[in-house]
């Protein structure tokens, strides 16, 4: 009898360590948002934060995206000059609403580059990509993973980045099928945390950032304190689509103080993660001996 006591208090205890922590997580978010909203957008409307969530929802697609006459002429000529043209979802109705299921159609990469290309022109929002990434960290290497994109990058050549990138949506090539990324964006986040870092990571109930890159149309569902080992930390790899930065904590601050160095998003991730209090980071984890919140109040003011 005694020890099912225990399990029971100790059950007790981990549920209410749950839900003091989500109580905070939410106290946090509604504290961040606004404030971090504002700052970046203070010189250019560049990025929409929309909601911190716990569970990313699973993707449906229904068709092929229309593409107009006009439009599909301009991606036939920018698909003969790509080197990659991989497939894209674009979920025209997305609001950044909290959903169970997004609705998707797929284009091509070529498309996508079109349908930007004619929102310029017309003045109207681009196509609204779904994207998923992570905020990679080692809390025993006490360091953080950016990817540095590369000078050829169609968006922010050269800038420091989380890594991340495009749902993949499933296809049909040659009567074979290609499951792409199993409807889940979570599963996105993995893959691509491995092909850009070799790193094989999942995922243990970290916040969720929904955020809207307005210019591109990315909209990113980024994973905040995806933890890796010290031992996965050492044998990152390099990949043909940038340079894998590992950067400390205590360098953090002073990077993040240069804005023109990164993609605005990617920055904001971080500084969300940094505002929800660096989760994942290790207790009481210290950057140039201020805490995270301390580092997002002297950012963002």
């Amino acid at each position: 009898m005694l020890e099912l006591a225990t399990i029971y208090e100790a059950g007790k205890f981990a549920i209410g360590s749950w839900r003091w922590a989500k109580k905070h997580l939410k106290e946090d978010s509604e504290h961040a948002i606004p404030r971090l909203h504002e700052v970046i957008n203070r010189k250019k409307s560049l990025i929409k934060i929309h909601q911190i969530i716990n569970t990313s929802p699973s993707v449906s697609i229904t068709g092929k995206l229309h593409i107009p006459e006009l439009t599909a002429e301009k991606a036939t000529t920018i698909r003969s000059e790509l080197e990659l043209n991989e497939p894209h979802a674009i979920s025209s109705l997305w609001d950044g609403r909290n959903v169970d299921t997004i609705r998707a159609e797929i284009c091509d990469f070529a498309e996508v580059l079109a349908l930007r290309k004619q929102a310029e022109i017309d003045a109207t929002s681009p196509p609204k990509v779904l994207s998923a990434g992570a905020v990679v960290i080692c809390p025993s290497a006490r360091c953080i993973l950016l990817h540095r994109r590369s000078k050829d990058s169609a968006t922010y050549p050269n800038a420091l980045h989380i890594l991340g990138g495009a749902f993949k949506p499933p296809i049909q090539y040659k009567s074979i099928d290609n499951p792409g990324d199993r409807m889940s964006l979570e599963f996105t986040m993995v893959r691509e945390v491995f092909e850009e870092s070799g790193l094989i990571v999942r995922r243990y109930q970290e916040p969720i950032c929904v955020m809207q890159e307005l210019d591109t149309g990315f909209i990113q569902y980024v994973h905040l304190g995806v933890r890796v080992t010290k031992d996965q930390f050492a044998q990152l790899s390099q990949n043909c689509e940038g340079d894998l930065i590992r950067l400390p904590y205590d360098d953090l601050l002073r990077e993040l103080m240069n804005e023109q160095d990164w993609v605005p998003t990617g920055r904001a991730q971080v500084l969300m993660w940094l505002g929800l209090g660096a989760p994942g980071a290790g207790w009481h984890a210290k950057f140039s001996n201020l805490s995270a919140k301390e580092v997002f109040d002297s950012l963002v003011k």
